[in-house]
């Protein structure tokens, strides 16, 4: 199922193909801004529209200004910006593999063995436990 690059989807973690055929995984959709605002925070739209454009569909303006750009955060948490247009709506699909976070508290080495036992009796193989 396709997802939307919209306000009601923010916080989703996606994956998409821009037309230019770059794939991006697990990138947390967090907002969308204006071409002014993206470049404010130090991102060269011109520059990325002068290499967008030639593979957009037909329609898109020739023109930086005139759309949204969706902002993200990969998998190693860095800011990604990206012009709405470039990414192909048909390649957008929602992370069903996105991480959770589990914390326990107060429990002994015997117990957290038994967690790490009943993760794996439950199927789950990519895990990771640690101490802070």
């Amino acid at each position: 199922m396709t997802i939307a690059l919209t306000d009601s989807n923010f916080d989703k973690v996606l994956h998409f193909e821009t037309y230019t055929g770059e794939r991006y995984t697990h990138m947390k959709f967090v907002s969308l801004l204006d071409g002014a605002t993206v470049v404010e925070l130090g991102f060269d739209a011109p520059a990325k529209h002068q290499q967008y454009i030639g593979s957009l569909p037909a329609g898109v303006p020739n023109n930086w200004k005139a759309y949204k750009y969706a902002k993200f955060y990969d998998i190693q948490n860095r800011a990604v910006y990206l012009g709405v247009p470039w990414i192909n709506p048909d390649s957008v699909t929602e992370d069903d593999e996105a991480p959770y976070l589990i914390t326990v508290w107060g429990v002994d080495t015997d117990t957290m063995n038994s967690i790490r036992s009943m993760l794996i009796a439950n199927g789950v193989e990519s895990f990771e436990i640690s101490r802070p």
